[in-house]
């Protein structure tokens, strides 16, 4: 299949997806059960399941349900994927559990979340580390990203695979405005269940409290948190943009998400479909990556007919210093300060 044709195929399941919850859920075709029967490699069929906390609406979604239609189609049946979106086999953390015990064969997570697994990934949580979307997959795709990825298989026996565009994160409060790094102090900011995002906002003098994406529409609902950091089609996409009033676009994550998969799982489909499928991921990698600059256009022209007031330009100088104060934190987590630098000059190489 041609990138073009799958991108056309991708939009048409968007418009599907966005009229109604269950539209896209019938759009997935995929049913909790689970079919442990054979392996691609002696010719029997392989079903794999994929958790993801991740509306059915987005981007990254939406992607994925095309690549289990082009990977069902092109290995005629050998290979079933199932997407399970909206944390419906479980929190981010469970999932990991679900991940190791085999019960789940893949997730697509981001690197925040995935460095409670493997901890030197989290150095592509780091704030202001790189100056785009495109730079993080670059300093992914460099020699000293790819000693990250055998880590995941040496380590976890994962196989992750290259990243896609999750957006960039913001900072998002209800009733009080974010335009300094100093407006951060005192404030309840929901973080995921992420220290590198919880000792960057804490240097700016916030509370970060650590709760899943589940929870956190009630954490704003109650007051348990006035704010929350995400990127800015996740901030729409869950609906927060009812519950906050005010988005500073202080760009300090350019961040990636991975799909990753256990290598036994790996292992039970055949070199042939394995091929299939990771040209699939490619695609839908490429197809995501132009849906979301799509839907950030009108993730943003939601937030102002919501009525939410948007700092295009606060000031990030004290952003930058506690960015850096929280990667010298972390140098022995993620690999020691070569690795680190040698991800930045890759990442930020023109």
């Amino acid at each position: 299949m041609t990138t073009q044709l799958a991108r056309r195929r991708i939009a048409g399941l968007l418009a599907c997806v966005s009229i109604t919850a269950m539209v896209a859920t019938a759009c997935s075709g995929a049913t909790p059960t689970r079919d442990s029967s054979g392996s691609g490699g002696d010719g029997q069929a392989v079903t794999l399941r994929l958790a993801s906390a991740l509306p059915d609406t987005d981007s990254t979604t939406v992607a994925l349900k095309e690549a289990a239609k082009t990977i069902h189609d092109e290995t005629q049946g050998r290979v079933t994927l199932q997407i399970f979106p909206n944390g419906q086999l479980g929190t981010v953390s469970g999932t990991f559990d679900q991940l190791r015990s085999g019960s789940v064969d893949m997730i697509i997570q981001n690197p925040s979340n995935t460095a409670a697994l493997l901890p030197e990934v989290g150095v592509f949580a780091a704030p202001y580390l790189f100056s785009s979307n495109e730079g993080a997959y670059q300093a992914w795709q460099s020699d000293a990203g790819q000693q990250i990825v055998a880590d995941f298989k040496n380590k976890l026996g994962l196989v992750a695979f290259p990243p896609w565009n999750f957006g960039t994160w913001q900072i998002y409060t209800a009733r009080k405005a974010v335009n300094s790094c100093a407006d951060m102090k005192g404030l309840k900011m929901r973080v995921p269940p992420s220290p590198i995002l919880s000792k960057f906002l804490s240097g700016c003098g916030a509370n970060p409290v650590q709760m899943d994406v589940s929870q956190a529409f009630l954490g704003l609902q109650t007051g348990s948190v006035s704010g929350l950091p995400l990127p800015l089609n996740t901030i729409t996409g869950f609906n927060f943009q009812q519950l906050v009033t005010d988005a500073s676009m202080v760009n300090f994550l350019h961040d990636v998400i991975n799909p990753i998969i256990s290598q036994k799982s790996w292992d039970k489909v055949s070199e042939e479909d394995q091929k299939v499928f990771t040209d699939a991921m490619e695609q839908a990698r490429n197809a995501n990556n132009d849906l979301l600059a799509e839907a950030e256009t009108t993730a943003r022209q939601k937030l102002l007919d919501a009525g939410v007031e948007i700092q295009e330009h606060p000031d990030i100088t004290q952003f930058k210093q506690a960015a850096e104060r929280t990667i010298e934190s972390f140098v022995d987590q993620w690999g020691g300060q070569e690795r680190i630098d040698a991800l930045r000059e890759a990442g930020n190489a023109s």
